[in-house]
């Protein structure tokens, strides 16, 4: 079990998790990514600049249009986005802890047209540093799993 919490825990750049709910015409994604990757820095904002660039990262990740597509027959309309920059103690790889500071959002979406048979996921091209998506599926046909990247930036359901 400590070695799952672990692995759930981690906190490594480059690398971010989304996992996808699907119930009924409902959609919900959770996404957690180090702020490293979207701001280019994990301390607090110190700077005019910083707060500045932070402000616009939150904004850019509340764009979920820009930042995932969805088949048009699904008819899925985005009903709520929230995004949270928090701290947090993770295990560093070289042993002992280190604060870091995580983006976590989460999009929930309406698709009237039924279940989307794909997401695109658009962050790489949004935030360059992001090279990996761990993703977790749970929907109707069962559980799912993948790992996407800015060639391969596709999930089938």
């Amino acid at each position: 079990m400590a070695d799952e919490h672990r692995q759930l825990t981690s906190h490594v750049h480059g690398e971010a998790r989304l996992d996808i709910g699907i119930e009924g015409q409902d959609m919900v994604l959770e996404l957690e990514s180090p702020a490293m990757d979207i701001l280019g820095f994990e301390h607090e904002p110190a700077s005019e600049a910083e707060h500045k660039k932070a402000h616009e990262a939150e904004e850019q990740l509340r764009s979920a249009d820009a930042l995932f597509t969805l088949p048009e027959n699904a008819q899925c309309k985005l009903t709520a986005a929230e995004v949270k920059a928090g701290g947090g103690t993770h295990e560093h790889e070289k042993g002992g802890e280190e604060g870091h500071r995580d983006f976590d959002a989460q999009y929930a979406f309406r698709c009237a047209g039924g279940v989307p048979g794909w997401i695109e996921v658009r962050l790489f091209d949004t935030f360059p540093s992001l090279h990996r998506l761990h993703v977790q599926l749970a929907g109707p046909k069962g559980q799912k799993s993948a790992v996407l990247s800015a060639g391969s930036n596709r999930i089938e359901f």
